[in-house]
């Protein structure tokens, strides 16, 4: 495009209040300034096939959008796209950590799982509030290709994004040897503070709290050791209840891992 043109065309842009510039050929931007080499005033896309600036590319104002849900996701982009396709990136922020496995859906398109590391579904607490996470569509499903938290052991559920818990008791040993044998699958006991968050944060986890339940931390009572789940008195689990017993009573307990 030669200057004359791109003076031709400010000035007609400048006389109505929408104009569309449909160029059928190569566009060349060979003013003899730089301020004559640019094209300006080129609004965000509100549809798919809408010229894209340099400011929304750099924003990504067509594929950033804040998810809202928890583990069922849905984001809405502007300008919507029609269908998923293999390559659709979108970059999302979410409102809370999620609790289980994902699904995406993108402005009422149906919703399609959400993978790590090719094929693993997301671990709790893997997406966290805030925090921007991109995702790229490879056809099937939505390929987070922001790094993430390692996964968590099989038969392990992630509550924090350093550590995984048992999602079932062992059986029960005494408190020495509960020590022992996490240790020896790369674990170790769990402490009460690392109980009690699993406890509040894992969906169903207080159903699987059957008995008193070793952790490992000081049990302020001489020569006992630490106990969660119960009170002592009501028949019902509590996340934040405990007690003490003796260490070499036979209790189940659960190991924790790092992620």
């Amino acid at each position: 495009m030669k200057k004359g043109l791109l003076t031709t065309l400010s000035c007609s842009l400048g006389l109505w209040a929408g104009a569309q510039w449909d160029v059928p050929t190569n566009v060349q931007l060979n003013g003899a300034v730089a301020n004559d080499r640019q094209v300006t005033g080129v609004a965000a896309p509100t549809v798919p096939d809408a010229g894209v600036s340099a400011a929304s590319a750099r924003t990504l104002s067509a594929n950033f959008g804040v998810a809202q849900g928890q583990d069922a996701l849905s984001v809405s982009l502007t300008p919507p796209p029609s269908n998923y396709f293999p390559g659709l990136m979108i970059t999302l922020v979410t409102t809370q950590a999620n609790h289980d496995d994902v699904s995406l859906s993108v402005n009422g398109l149906p919703a399609v799982p959400v993978r790590k590391f090719v094929s693993e579904p997301l671990d709790s607490a893997d997406l966290r509030p805030g925090v921007p996470y991109t995702m790229v569509f490879d056809g099937t499903v939505f390929q987070v290709t922001s790094q993430l938290e390692p996964s968590c052991p099989p038969g392990t559920i992630g509550f924090t994004r350093d550590a995984c818990i048992e999602a079932s008791t062992r059986d029960s040993l005494s408190y020495y040897n509960a020590n022992v044998a996490c240790t020896a699958v790369n674990g170790r006991l769990c402490t009460m503070d690392e109980w009690i968050q699993a406890c509040l944060r894992v969906p169903g986890f207080l159903t699987s709290v059957t008995a008193f339940e070793w952790s490992d931390h000081a049990a302020n009572f001489s020569g006992n050791a630490k106990l969660m789940g119960y009170d002592g008195v009501s028949p019902l689990p509590d996340c934040r209840a405990g007690g003490h017993t003796d260490p070499f009573n036979l209790r189940p307990y659960r190991c924790c891992f790092e992620r």
